[in-house]
């Protein structure tokens, strides 16, 4: 979590325009108004056949969800889908800019309206005692570099972070599970530079009777760079055991673990490189030691772990072992090269 955007921080007037885009719309209808709208945005919306299904699919998604959710999950659900509403109608009306930018109207929408359908079609999931549904956060500010037509939503800086909230019987799993995420969300909302595209969002990749695990990805672009950046964590939760899971749920403490697993990183990272270990001259070019510096701590984080059939893969971001092109590179590291390291159960655990 603690990744999230890479410590820059964005829009210092969100928050509250957040608050006032909720406040704004606290008793309008949850999507586009094809009966008594007036804004330039509905009548877009209801004048295309296409848009209008998705409008209607859209609102039987936004029902159905609510009907899951108790009072107070409804009001956030309901905040959530009023904040979108408000953030569509705002980025997508684009009447004020050049004459050749003004037909991406139609482009904005389809996007939207599709996005947000595949939104709410997962935006519920239950297990066991609990609920777990979506919440978002949305703001939008013109650009202020007249002439940036860069960014995702034309002419905008933006702010869309979607973010998991349970609900449901009281324990230590829920509060966790709740604090980690609002703390996720705040992270992403503070203030700092203007003209920067910001996002987040999650999945829910795996459950099991021992576990939920939950991917979130973040990630900026600021307008007029040559690119973005993101990354991606994961997160596990141990229905049993009510927490977060540990690294010594999966490796015994008593031994040392850590160092293999960063060897055999450093090792596979090097094969694929191309490094020659033949080469006493390249081998103390300084490729451990800048490993060791730049990489090696995050091998060893639960967040960067992702356990499969055949081993344990270890995810690292842009810019850690490789250059951006490269992406998440990961390593495979097979459960017999670690057997003897491991917790009891710790297979079990994870399946």
């Amino acid at each position: 979590m603690n990744r999230l955007l890479r410590g820059i921080t964005f829009f210092s007037t969100y928050v509250g325009l957040s608050i006032i885009w909720q406040s704004a719309f606290a008793e309008s209808r949850p999507v586009f108004n094809c009966v008594a709208g007036k804004s330039y945005i509905d009548t877009q919306v209801c004048r295309n056949a296409e848009f209008s299904k998705s409008n209607s699919e859209l609102l039987s998604l936004y029902k159905s969800s609510l009907k899951k959710l108790s009072m107070e999950g409804r009001k956030s659900f309901q905040n959530s889908q009023q904040a979108w509403l408000k953030f569509v109608t705002t980025v997508c009306d684009r009447r004020n800019l050049p004459a050749q930018l003004r037909d991406e109207t139609a482009f904005c929408l389809a996007e939207k309206l599709d996005g947000r359908k595949r939104q709410l079609s997962k935006a519920i999931f239950n297990i066991g005692p609990y609920t777990i549904f979506r919440t978002d956060r949305y703001a939008a500010q013109r650009s202020s570099e007249e002439g940036d037509y860069s960014g995702h939503d034309t002419g905008y800086a933006t702010l869309q972070i979607g973010y998991p909230a349970m609900e449901g019987l009281d324990s230590p799993l829920k509060t966790e599970f709740n604090k980690t995420y609002v703390d996720f969300r705040n992270q992403g909302s503070r203030t700092g530079e203007n003209d920067t595209d910001n996002w987040a969002d999650y999945q829910i990749l795996k459950v099991s009777p021992r576990m939920l695990s939950i991917e979130t990805q973040d990630g900026f672009y600021g307008h007029g760079a040559a690119h973005g950046e993101a990354g991606a964590t994961m997160s596990r939760w141990l229905l049993k055991e009510q927490r977060q899971l540990r690294a010594d749920d999966i490796f015994d403490p008593s031994k040392s673990w850590q160092i293999i697993i960063q060897w055999l990183c450093f090792e596979n990272i090097s094969k694929e490189s191309g490094w020659d270990w033949d080469d006493e001259e390249e081998y103390g070019s300084g490729h451990l030691d800048s490993f060791m510096d730049y990489a090696a701590k995050s091998a060893l984080k639960p967040e960067r772990w992702i356990f499969v059939n055949e081993g344990l893969k270890i995810r690292f971001m842009q810019y850690e072992v490789a250059a951006y092109a490269a992406g998440w590179p990961e390593v495979l590291i097979p459960w017999k090269d670690i057997q003897e390291f491991l917790a009891d159960d710790a297979r079990n655990k994870v399946r």
